[in-house]
């Protein structure tokens, strides 16, 4: 555009109307009067108007400059307010954050740690929005998310992805399904029925254990009829299906659910992450600052895996 202007050029005028003088205002501005007077220069060759008579002491204003000026302020003033709502947006609290994760994790943050973060801070709401994640290369974030918390770093994206803990993982079934498929050695699971997490299904390896007395990772290449989204889905078929499902430790325990249990032999371990996922501080609201800042401290305190 022809004639756009930048702010600094806009208050530079703005000054010389006022103090009509160029040494004042450029001390004012603090910038050298050389340099004041070559923007005024700018902006009237931009134009093709004169916004001030410089023949006069002291200064004096055009008729265009005059109504040019008075435009300026008028504009001046709408940065300003608009510069103040943009501020006292990111900085306010009173404001709903949108949590999106998957079930499970959203049954742990409503019990136990959401009404520890709404203690401190009061006046801060929340959305909570199941999201699973389904992505065979990384997951991928809603668009109204404030913050999302995964299984799994998200790829691509210029995002923060704080890993917060690590949660301890089993391999669940009931002891019916037990009876009819011993396990002895981990390789069993290979042979037998077992539940696919979507973000892994593709993947010919899609366990990965810890044999302790290796001291070695072991991928297995499981299979079996269902595959779905979520863990909170698959430990509910688990119950039912005669299928073996490799999940976190800390559902079994919110879900109560005594009838599944743990086969991993004892030699063997796994482990997952729960990462949680915002923008760069830079473009983060305060509000959801204060919620990031609080659950990581809570979740480091709190989440015993």
């Amino acid at each position: 555009m022809k004639n756009s202007f930048k702010r600094s050029e806009l208050v530079a005028v703005s000054e010389v109307d006022k103090y009509k003088n160029y040494g004042l205002a450029a001390k004012t501005l603090n910038i050298a009067q050389a340099n004041l007077s070559r923007t005024i220069t700018t902006v009237e060759e931009r134009i093709g108007l004169k916004i001030f008579e410089r023949d006069t002491r002291p200064i004096r204003t055009t008729r265009f400059g005059s109504e040019f000026i008075h435009h300026i302020k008028k504009t001046l003033d709408v940065m300003d307010e608009l510069s103040s709502f943009a501020e006292n947006y990111k900085q306010s609290l009173n404001d709903r954050v949108n949590i999106c994760a998957p079930i499970g994790i959203l049954i742990y943050l409503a019990r136990h740690i959401l009404p520890k973060v709404r203690e401190a801070r009061p006046e801060i709401g929340f959305r909570l929005t199941t999201h699973n994640t389904t992505a065979t290369t990384g997951i991928t974030v809603r668009e109204d998310a404030d913050i999302t918390f995964t299984y799994s770093a998200p790829t691509n994206e210029p995002l923060v992805a704080k890993r917060i803990a690590a949660t301890a993982l089993d391999v669940y079934s009931t002891e019916d399904t037990l009876l009819r498929y011993p396990v002895s050695d981990i390789r069993d699971y290979e042979r037998y029925p077992c539940i696919r997490v979507a973000e892994k299904a593709e993947q010919s390896c899609n366990w990965c254990l810890y044999d302790k007395n290796e001291s070695k990772e072991i991928k297995l290449s499981v299979n079996g009829n269902y595959v779905v989204d979520n863990y909170m889905t698959g430990l509910e078929l688990a119950r039912t299906s005669n299928h073996f499902f490799l999940a976190p430790k800390i559902l079994i325990n919110e879900m109560n659910a005594p009838d599944l249990k743990p086969t991993l032999p004892t030699n063997t371990e796994a482990c997952g992450s729960v990462y949680m996922v915002y923008r760069p501080k830079a473009y983060l609201p305060y509000r959801i600052s204060v919620v990031t800042e609080l659950i990581s401290k809570l979740l480091g305190d709190d989440f015993s895996m």
